[in-house]
C-alpha cells in the first residue's frame, strides 16, 4: 500500500493519503461559485454554491454548502428556484439530485414545495421526487409520498395525495361508474 503523510496549516498530522483515499479527492474544488447549464445553446439552469467538489472519473459534481439552482424557460426567463442542503449534478447524464431541506418555489405559479429529496430529469424536463412532499399555494396545503413537475412547477403531480383544499372540487363521483355499452349494442 502507498501512502503519504501531511500536515494542515497548524503544523498537525493529517490522515495519511492512500491510493484507496485518493479516489476519493475531487479532481476540482471551488468555493462560493456559480455553475451554468444549457440547452442547445440557451441556459436551463443556474446552480450557486457554498463549495463544490468534481469528480471527473464519475463525472460528478458533489454540492455541501447553500446549494440554490435557478431554472430558466425556453425564452430565458426565470421560471423557478430551488434550494438545499447538498446535492449531486451527474454532467453526462444531464441529471442532478438535491437533499436536505429542499425548498422549491414557482415565479409563475405561486406555489412552494417542501420535501427532503427532488430529482431533476434536464432530458426529460421533469422535477421529481419519491420522499414526503408538502406542496403550499395561496389557497391550498397538499400533502403526499411523490411528485413530478415541469421545471416551472406550473404542470404538477402529487402521489398519494391528502391535505385541504379551499378551491371547489369536482368529486361526481357517480361519472367514473358510468357503464359505457360494449361495441355493437
Amino acid at each position: 500500500m502507498l501512502g503519504s503523510l501531511a500536515c494542515n496549516r497548524n503544523g498537525e498530522q493529517q490522515p495519511p493519503i492512500t491510493e484507496e483515499s485518493q479516489h476519493r479527492l475531487p479532481d476540482q474544488e471551488s468555493w462560493n461559485a456559480t455553475l451554468v447549464t444549457s440547452n442547445l445553446g440557451s441556459i436551463s439552469a443556474e446552480i450557486w454554491f457554498g463549495h463544490m467538489s468534481k469528480f471527473n472519473d464519475r463525472d460528478e459534481y458533489e454540492f455541501d454548502q447553500n446549494l440554490r439552482v435557478d431554472f430558466f424557460n425556453k425564452n430565458g426567463k426565470h421560471s423557478s428556484r430551488i434550494t438545499a442542503t447538498n446535492g449531486m449534478l451527474n454532467e453526462s447524464r444531464k441529471f442532478m439530485e438535491v437533499f436536505g431541506k429542499v425548498v422549491a418555489h414557482s415565479d409563475s405559479a405561486n406555489l412552494t414545495l417542501y420535501t427532503e429529496r427532488l430529482q431533476w430529469d434536464e432530458n426529460r424536463r421533469k422535477i421529481r421526487s419519491n420522499e414526503e412532499v408538502t406542496i403550499t399555494t395561496e389557497q391550498d396545503t397538499v400533502y403526499g409520498v411523490g411528485f413530478e413537475s415541469d421545471p416551472d412547477l406550473t404542470h404538477w403531480n402529487i402521489f398519494k395525495p391528502r391535505g385541504h383544499s379551499s378551491r371547489p372540487l369536482d368529486l361526481n363521483i357517480d361519472r367514473q361508474f358510468e357503464r359505457k355499452p360494449k361495441s355493437g349494442q
